[in-house]
């Protein structure tokens, strides 16, 4: 047995369980909810987690039960496994860098400077700055400082 089938019977068992159909989970589309319940596609954790608060439980906890029929094991004992591991994460601090670790800065992120940026951009321009200058010094692509300046002709 795969962990997509593991979750696949795991997802059936519980909205059966539940006493729902596939259409009472309107968050999925019906067909690729058969999908899932058959095992035939690999789910994301995104639609894992709309599933799980449909069904009104822990999207973990679809992935507990998952990983117990994978390992035909009861699920006291990857519950205890679990807590061994929170155990060591917690001795490691892993818990404290997650949530002081900030993320790297994406193009959503950029975009919120841009306005200071395009400004920024015609200043040094205006100044004989190359594009190369102004993109080293704004942190940006050589391309994206042309697509600034270029707006502002």
């Amino acid at each position: 047995m795969s962990l997509d089938e593991a979750l696949a019977a795991v997802v059936r068992a519980v909205r059966r369980s539940r006493g729902l159909s596939q259409e009472d989970l309107n968050t999925v589309d019906r067909s690729y909810l058969g999908r899932i319940e058959g095992g035939r596609v690999k789910v994301t954790v995104e639609v894992l987690n709309r599933i799980a608060l449909m069904l009104g439980v822990e999207v973990g906890l679809l992935l507990l039960l998952a990983s117990s029929l994978l390992e035909k094991e009861p699920i006291e004992v990857v519950m205890q496994r679990l807590n061994d591991q929170l155990a060591s994460l917690k001795e490691g601090n892993a818990f404290d860098e997650m949530l002081t670790t900030k993320r790297p800065a994406t193009g959503r992120d950029r975009k919120v400077d841009a306005a200071r940026n395009i400004a920024s951009a015609r200043k040094m321009r205006a100044a004989g700055a190359s594009f190369a200058a102004i993109a080293k010094e704004l942190n940006l692509s050589t391309s994206t400082v042309h697509g600034y300046l270029k707006r502002s002709e």
